[in-house]
């Protein structure tokens, strides 16, 4: 499916479909072993990887980037932490990925299933065209693109199911910067682009 859809000095050309940039293999979490006060977790493929460890008030407590090339065990001793529910958040460029840890009675329980996962947009530059790839996505995406005025070239609502692919050819005869905001799934992206 192609559409060409134009509004002011913006081109947008718009694909659905499964094909993908080609990219790097994003970063993969695994817990390694959890005792009564520890954890251990393994992050493979962990480049520019930030951790954060939040509290049920999503009060930040914890947080470290993470830039091996190939994989980093880390261990945390979260033996003076009060009772309660806690979130590791594992974030890169490509995604995040959000674990529940439950500590009572000084005892420490992982869920090494991720409660959430969001895919982040991924953008390419060529010369004033940007291509937005956004994989294995189901449900509304909401895509703006204005300059540092706010000045509004293309709005659209989508119903996705799979992957968005879309290529935006940016005039700089209209503005020398542009931000391409991306809504779905309850977050919000929002990204610079300047033009020479």
């Amino acid at each position: 499916m192609k559409n060409l859809i134009k509004s002011g000095m913006l081109a947008a050309a718009l694909f659905l479909s499964g094909n993908a940039f080609a990219k790097d293999v994003d970063f993969s979490l695994s817990f390694e072993k959890v005792t009564n006060t520890k954890v251990a977790f393994k992050i493979t493929n962990a480049q520019n990887v930030a951790l954060y460890l939040y509290n049920d008030a999503q009060s930040e407590i914890y947080s470290e980037k993470v830039t091996s090339e190939d994989h980093i065990v880390k261990a945390y001793d979260l033996a003076e932490m009060p009772a309660g529910n806690y979130f590791l958040v594992a974030e890169s460029n490509g995604k995040m990925e959000r674990y529940k840890i439950n500590i009572n009675n000084k005892k420490v329980v992982v869920d090494d299933v991720p409660v959430s996962t969001v895919v982040k947009p991924q953008f390419t530059m060529d010369g004033n065209k940007v291509k937005m790839y956004i994989p294995n996505i189901t449900g509304a995406v909401n895509i703006s693109v204005y300059d540092l005025q706010y000045n509004r070239y293309y709005q659209d609502q989508m119903n996705a199911d799979g992957s968005v692919n879309m290529v935006f050819d940016l005039n700089p005869e209209t503005s020398k910067n542009y931000i391409i905001s991306v809504k779905m799934e309850g977050n919000s992206f929002d990204k610079i682009f300047s033009l020479k």
